[in-house]
């Protein structure tokens, strides 16, 4: 019980954190519940108003907000794990209004960082490509795909 609270309150500080920089008008709260299921320990992943109030993240929130948390859980999922810290990912952010990308992509990349993951995705998204560390660009002509680096103002 006691590594579910830890691991609980690990996630919710850094999830709520990103939530706070990225979505600082929705004063949320990131929550996971372990419950006893059928002999299973199963998550519920919830937000929590400032009042109290505790709801799904999938129920209320707006694709932008669910894509940025999942995107989150999938790189403390594998930093927690025994695999190497590596996520390939296809358009992790499209939902999120570009606006916000700048944000999301500097929280996102400051998680990298801080826990030494690597973080290799795909992305039309001008915002977020202005924000990459290495970017790649791929084109493709008569069937034959090209890949070459640009150069970005964080390499």
């Amino acid at each position: 019980a006691l590594m579910y609270e830890n691991l609980s309150s690990k996630l919710g500080d850094i999830i709520t954190e990103g939530i706070a920089i990225v979505f600082p008008d929705a004063q949320l709260k990131f929550v996971v519940n372990f419950v006893e299921r059928r002999n299973n320990v199963e998550a519920d992943i919830l937000l929590e108003d400032s009042d109290g109030e505790q709801f799904s993240v999938l129920d209320d929130s707006g694709g932008g907000l669910a894509d940025f948390i999942a995107l989150l859980l999938r790189i403390t999922y594998i930093i927690l794990s025994e695999h190497n810290n590596i996520l390939i990912a296809d358009e992790p952010l499209k939902f999120i209004d570009r606006d916000r990308i700048p944000e999301a992509s500097q929280f996102i990349r400051k998680v990298c960082e801080d826990f030494d993951f690597q973080l290799v995705f795909v992305s039309h998204i001008p915002e977020m490509v202005a924000e990459s560390e290495t970017v790649y660009k791929v084109t493709k002509s008569k069937g034959i795909s090209t890949v070459k680096r640009v150069d970005t103002k964080n390499s």
